[in-house]
């Protein structure tokens, strides 16, 4: 038995190198330690002996020592953003407790970067959707790690198998629910090089400089007899003469008819 063998017996969640194991990705809970840093860092004693250019650079360092790895795994919620503004906010401009002082510069200039006029607070929000659209990334580029062949079985893959496919209903992990909802604001950063054609989709992967074809020609594309074909497919198409052969369902009537 577990006792017999000195072994602690413990339940869900707990707490396995920093890391809260077990809990719901969702729970306000998992963020106290970070709530609890952001508070004793930018306790109010500090601010007395600091200027505003101090609390200002003790604020970034704050944030710069945030565990990346909860902003990395779980979703930020609206309330705890909100409770981690208002410490930074008040350490900035020194109210604390009965103390209120003016905020001097709305929060939403503060956290724009110095090159557009704001004082380069990081925007804890955008940070985290950064963060965790990273995983969509390297579930393009890391086809050979575990956890990705472990999604792609669960879920399935669309688009030659760079895309991941969206959980339905109740069915999946609501963690990989919520990072697959990014895909629409990633996609459009980046472009795939062609090589053979053979794994890039013509209608469906962005291939050049203008876009997905599918939605520069949405007419073409609904007449297309194959939506699903690589670029490979739409090239030559076995003829002795090189050029772009996509086949529509119009010319396939054309060729009935014939």
């Amino acid at each position: 038995s577990c006792w017999g063998a000195g072994c602690k017996i413990d339940s869900f969640p707990i707490t396995y190198l920093g890391l809260p194991l077990g809990a719901k990705f969702n729970e306000k809970d998992i963020w106290d330690p970070v709530i609890r840093r952001f508070e004793k860092r930018l306790s109010g004693w500090k601010a007395a002996y600091l200027s505003k250019g101090g609390r200002l650079t003790l604020i970034r360092s704050v944030l710069s020592s945030i565990p990346t790895y909860f902003l990395f795994l779980f979703p930020l919620p609206v309330s705890v953003a909100r409770k981690l503004e208002a410490i930074q906010r008040n350490f900035l401009w020194g109210s604390f407790g009965g103390d209120f002082k003016f905020h001097l510069v709305r929060w939403n200039i503060v956290k724009q970067p110095l090159s557009f006029g704001g004082l380069g607070v990081r925007d804890l929000r955008l940070f985290n959707e950064a963060l965790l659209g990273k995983w969509l990334w390297r579930f393009m580029t890391e086809k050979d790690n575990l956890w990705r062949k472990v999604v792609s079985i669960k879920y399935g893959t669309t688009n030659f198998g760079w895309y991941p496919s969206s959980p339905n209903g109740s069915y999946g992990c609501s963690l990989w629910r919520f990072i697959s909802k990014g895909w629409g604001g990633f996609s459009p950063h980046f472009s795939f090089e062609v090589g053979d054609g053979r794994s890039i989709s013509f209608w469906n992967n962005q291939w050049n400089e203008d876009g997905l074809l599918k939605d520069l020609f949405p007419s073409l594309f609904v007449l297309a007899n194959d939506r699903e074909a690589s670029v490979a497919d739409y090239w030559g198409q076995g003829t002795d003469s090189l050029g772009w052969r996509p086949i529509f369902v119009r010319d396939s009537f054309e060729d009935d008819d014939t």
